[in-house]
C-alpha cells in the first residue's frame, strides 16, 4: 500500500465529511489500524455504519468483523450475521469473503444456531464460484473420496475436481497435487500424464502446504499427510513414465 500523503488524508476527511461512502469506508480503515489518524475504534465503527447506511458494500463486511471480534465492541454474533446478509446483497470486492464466512461460522460452525450443512455447502459453492479460495477448497474436500472428512455430503470425486481445479488456479498446493493425481490415473479426465507433471513442478515451487492451517481447515494434519502421500505417489508414477528421473 502507497504512503499516503497529509494532503491526501485532509482531502479524506473532507470528503468523508461530504457524506462520500467510499472516503468513510477508507477513513474508518484508517482509524481502527491506527494509520494516519488516532486509533479510535469507536470512530471506526460510526464511520463504517455511515458508510453503510449509504449501501456501502465492503462497509458492511467491516461491520462483521467489528462485532464478531469485538473491536471496540462487546462481541455480538447476531448483529454480525445481519450485517453479513446485508453484505452479501451487494456486488463489491469482499463479498466472496462474506459469503464463505456466512458459509463456515454460521451454518458449517453453527455460531448462531444448529448446524445446517446445506446451507453452508450453498454459500461456501457461491463464495467458490466467486474466487473465493477457502471456499473453493472446503467444497472440494467435501467431495473428495480421498478425504472423507464430512459425512453429510455424498463423496463425488467428479465435482471435487471441478473445485479443486479452481483452488489450483489460484496455486493453491494441495489441489495442485489432487489434479495432478487425477491426470495420472485417468478416472475423471482423459488421462495426461505431462500435465501431470507440469502441475507437479509447479507445486514444488510454490510454498504454502501450511496454508491448510491458515484457511480454518479443522484437519490440517490428517490433510497434510494425505497431501505428502500423493506427492510421494505422483512422483513414483511419473518416474515409472519416464518423465522425471
Amino acid at each position: 500500500m502507497k504512503k499516503k500523503t497529509k494532503k491526501q488524508i485532509e482531502s479524506l476527511k473532507n470528503k468523508a465529511s461530504l457524506g462520500d461512502p467510499s472516503s468513510l469506508h477508507e477513513l474508518a480503515f484508517y482509524h481502527q489500524a491506527g494509520m494516519y489518524v488516532e486509533q479510535d475504534y469507536n470512530k471506526a465503527l460510526q464511520l463504517w455504519k455511515k458508510a453503510a447506511n449509504k449501501g456501502f458494500g465492503p462497509a458492511y463486511h467491516n461491520l462483521v468483523s467489528v462485532y464478531y471480534n469485538g473491536l471496540g465492541v462487546k462481541p455480538n454474533n447476531k448483529k454480525a450475521y445481519e450485517y453479513l446478509l446485508l453484505s452479501i446483497k451487494k456486488k463489491h470486492h469482499l463479498r466472496a469473503e462474506s459469503l464463505g464466512f456466512l458459509a463456515q461460522k454460521f451454518y458449517m460452525d453453527g455460531l448462531l444456531r444448529k448446524r445446517n450443512l446445506k446451507m453452508g455447502l450453498k454459500y461456501h459453492k457461491q463464495a467458490a464460484k466467486e474466487n473465493y479460495l477457502p471456499s473453493q477448497f472446503n467444497v472440494a474436500v467435501m467431495y473428495d473420496k480421498e478425504f472423507d472428512l464430512e459425512p453429510g455430503v455424498k463423496k463425488n470425486n467428479k465435482i471435487a475436481f471441478y473445485y479443486h481445479k479452481m483452488a489450483a488456479k489460484n496455486n493453491f498446493v494441495p489441489s495442485i497435487f489432487r489434479v495432478a493425481m487425477e491426470y495420472l490415473h485417468g478416472d475423471i479426465v482423459k488421462k495426461n500424464p505431462k500435465e501431470a507433471l507440469k502441475l507437479f513442478k509447479k507445486g514444488l515451487k510454490i510454498r504454502n502446504l501450511n496454508m491448510l492451517r491458515s484457511l480454518g481447515y479443522k484437519n490440517a494434519e490428517v490433510g497434510s499427510n494425505i497431501i505428502n502421500t500423493w506427492k510421494s505417489t505422483i512422483r513414483k508414477e511419473l518416474k515409472k513414465s519416464g518423465l522425471i528421473n
